[in-house]
């Protein structure tokens, strides 16, 4: 008995998460049209391996007390964050991760890419406030690395190492998901970074005159100035800025049962999925699609919205990177 109603508590925990997934997810169809393709490719898993959530441009592994903390405090965060997932996906940036012997700044790289983004978007749904201490750095790697793609950015980053302190910052300010299902060049066997551009080279010296970012803190009301990476449970699990978990599942919670391995033959349970039974190759080459068609989408989408209302048309420059 006991154990059949542990069942169905588990049950009604994936059914609450993905209920709110969802709601999310309709959100951003209804007021990002241009996303539609995307928006139906990934499905729903509730693991408690994560504190957070997290993608393997598969399905979004999430866990249902963060989810649900991030609902009640501000659905808009959790539309963004949303978004902020499903950015990685078309930058595929979980495809070329393991290109990469430094995991943590590629992992800051691709962040601070899919940030920029949505700070470039004007959509109430996913606005937030523009903090100094993120457009300065914004204003410094647009001098240095030109184009804000992971990629220079990561190499900007590797020339010129940023103290622990830094880093800290950089990765309290831009970590928004968990990124232990990407790739890691320690799994793969052979393989070697991608060169350096020869311009980021040119570069690698900090010019006098650049900017110098301020204090993380600097008009942030929400910010505590730093990054314990011994932080206790419950400040791993701040919907604003979630700690990287570890690959352990969750041993605090006996009353939960553990995730069950997937099964590859069985069809995705959970959200839409169109992507769940595709191989890893496959599965790049169909994001690639995906961005490919969406530069066109919002091409078009950017031009009767220019037509209808007057404004600026929607820009598809951030696909190219």
């Amino acid at each position: 008995m006991a154990k059949l109603e542990r069942m169905r508590a588990h049950q009604d925990l994936i059914d609450f998460g993905n209920r709110i997934l969802n709601e999310a997810r309709t959100e951003l169809y209804i007021h990002l049209r241009f996303m539609a393709r995307a928006l139906d490719s990934l499905g729903y898993t509730m693991d408690l391996a994560t504190q957070s959530m997290g993608t393997d441009a598969r399905t979004i592994h999430y866990n249902p007390n963060f989810v649900f903390a991030l609902f009640l405090e501000s659905p808009q965060k959790l539309d963004r964050l949303y978004l902020h997932i499903l950015l990685h996906c078309i930058f595929r940036h979980m495809f070329s991760s393991d290109q990469y012997e430094d995991p943590v700044l590629w992992d800051l790289a691709a962040d601070i890419q899919v940030e920029s983004v949505l700070d470039s978007m004007d959509y109430d749904i996913i606005n937030r406030p523009a903090y100094p201490f993120r457009e300065e750095w914004y204003e410094r790697l647009r001098s240095e690395c030109r184009v804000l793609s992971a990629e220079r950015i990561y190499h900007y980053f590797h020339l010129n190492k940023p103290d622990l302190d830094t880093l800290q910052q950089l990765t309290l300010e831009f970590h928004k998901c968990d990124h232990q299902f990407w790739k890691r060049m320690e799994d793969q066997k052979g393989g070697g970074q991608p060169e350096i551009p020869e311009d980021l080279l040119d570069d690698a010296s900090t010019p006098p005159g650049a900017p110098q970012p301020p204090d993380a803190n600097a008009g942030d009301p929400d910010a505590d100035g730093s990054a314990d990476p011994n932080a206790d449970a419950q400040d791993a699990q701040d919907p604003d800025h979630p700690t990287p978990p570890s690959n352990a599942p969750d041993a605090g919670t006996p009353d939960t049962p553990p995730v069950a391995e997937p099964d590859p033959a069985a069809p995705p349970k959970n959200g839409t999925g169109a992507l769940a039974q595709v191989d890893e190759s496959a599965l790049d080459e169909q994001w690639k699609d995906t961005a490919e068609r969406l530069q066109t989408e919002l091409t078009t989408f950017g031009a009767e919205a220019s037509d209808e209302t007057g404004r600026r048309p929607t820009s598809a420059t951030f696909l190219r990177s």
